[in-house]
C-alpha cells in the first residue's frame, strides 16, 4: 500500500536522532558522545544519592540514558521526574519520546496527550504524536496530527 500521509515519515522516523530532544529551542540538553553521556549518568546519579527529589537531575539522566539507547531507564528517570512534580510538562515529553523509541507508541501517544492538553502550541509534539499514530497504522489520526503540526510551525514563523 503506499504511503498516503502528508509527510515522507518513513524518512523522518528512520533518521538517526542522537538524543531524546523536546525541540531545538531547549538547548538545556547536549551531548556529543557516548562517553559525555556515560559521564553525565555518573554525574547525575551521584547527585541524586545526595538528593532524590532533584527533578532536573532525573531528567538530565533520562536524556544521558536516552542518547546511550537505554530507553527504559530513561523512561524510568523521567517516570521519577513526574513523580515528584506531576505538571512537568518536558518530562512527559521526553518519556513519550523514549517510549517511541523503546517502539511503545500507546504509551508515547499517552504522554503527547498530557503535553498538548496543557501546552496546546506545541508543534513539535503534534509532530511526534503523528509519527506514533503512524507507527500504530492510524492514518487519519497521523494526519490530523501533522496537520496541525504544520499549522503551528507556519504560525510561529508569521
Amino acid at each position: 500500500m503506499p504511503n498516503t500521509f502528508l509527510f515522507p515519515l518513513d524518512a523522518l522516523i528512520s533518521a538517526p536522532t542522537p538524543y531524546c530532544d523536546i525541540s531545538s529551542k531547549d538547548v538545556t540538553f547536549f551531548l556529543r558522545s557516548r562517553a559525555d553521556a556515560e559521564e553525565d549518568i555518573r554525574f547525575y546519579t551521584a547527585l541524586l544519592t545526595l538528593n532524590p527529589k532533584m527533578v532536573e537531575d532525573y531528567i538530565k539522566r533520562g536524556n544521558a540514558y536516552c542518547y546511550i539507547g537505554e530507553y527504559t531507564k530513561a523512561i524510568a528517570d523521567y517516570s521519577a521526574a513526574i513523580a515528584l512534580k506531576p505538571n512537568h510538562l518536558k518530562a512527559y515529553y521526553r518519556r513519550g519520546v523514549a517510549y517511541a523509541k523503546n517502539t511503545e507508541y500507546a504509551k508515547a501517544i499517552s504522554d503527547y496527550n498530557e503535553v498538548i492538553q496543557r501546552a496546546p502550541k506545541q508543534a513539535e509534539v503534534y509532530q511526534r504524536r503523528g509519527e506514533a499514530w503512524y507507527r500504530l497504522k492510524e492514518q487519519e489520526k497521523a494526519n490530523a496530527d501533522l496537520r496541525v503540526a504544520k499549522k503551528l510551525e507556519m504560525e510561529e514563523h508569521m
